[in-house]
């Protein structure tokens, strides 16, 4: 079964294939507020470059966080699109599960979800507030 791993929630933001419990590849970037642009041509690459195609995949593993407002609302919704696009699995690990990389942890345990829900580090500041 080929998983998925999506992780937008740290400074290193990362994605990996996974071939049952085995590391296939892994990508890893620093994240810088580019999430819209970056991430579905990282996992792009990262299939190609395997020779894999997105029907391939299914199960999905992302990062819930706590993290960056942007960051975690562009992982988290290609996540649970691409989970409903291709019928697969979705799972959800925290940001504090992650000690060295994403793929060590996705190999070690997650939490099966139908939709993952964002944890923010603080409230969005995306309005003026209201007096």
């Amino acid at each position: 079964m080929l998983t998925l791993g999506i992780n937008t929630a740290t400074e290193t933001e990362s994605v990996c294939l996974l071939q049952g419990e085995q590391l296939i590849d892994e990508i890893q970037w620093r994240g810088n507020r580019d999430e819209a642009i970056t991430l579905l041509p990282n996992i792009e690459q990262l299939l190609l470059r395997n020779s894999f195609v997105f029907k391939d995949i299914r199960k999905i593993i992302v990062v819930c966080g706590p993290g960056p407002y942007g960051a975690l609302r562009i992982g988290i919704t290609v996540a649970n699109t691409l989970a409903l696009a291709l019928q697969a699995e979705l799972f959800e690990i925290s940001a504090q599960e992650i000690e060295t990389s994403l793929s060590a942890v996705i190999q070690q345990g997650h939490r099966k979800v139908k939709n993952v829900s964002p944890i923010y580090l603080r409230p969005p500041s995306i309005t003026k507030a209201k007096k």
